[in-house]
């Protein structure tokens, strides 16, 4: 899954050596953890949201496809 959500986001940003990924587990469950240059967090949420809402909902269905159990998607600060 990281490797996917990697993937990804390496073709939106400007700066993918920066780009950092790591895996958690919390009371909701699995958290990959995001963290990129602040110019890049802008590209990845995007406008209103809409492309953190769209990169989710690929990690969404690429969970079910590959019988994952379900992942959250979490910018850092």
């Amino acid at each position: 899954m990281e490797e996917f959500i990697k993937y990804l986001l390496e073709n939106i940003i400007e700066n993918p050596e920066a780009l950092q990924i790591s895996e958690e587990t919390d009371d909701k469950g699995r958290v990959i953890l995001i963290d990129a240059e602040d110019r890049d967090k802008a590209l990845i949420i995007g406008k209103g949201g809409r492309n953190i809402k769209a990169i989710r909902e690929l990690a969404f269905m690429y969970a079910k496809k590959h019988d994952e159990e379900k992942v959250f998607l979490k910018i850092k600060d």
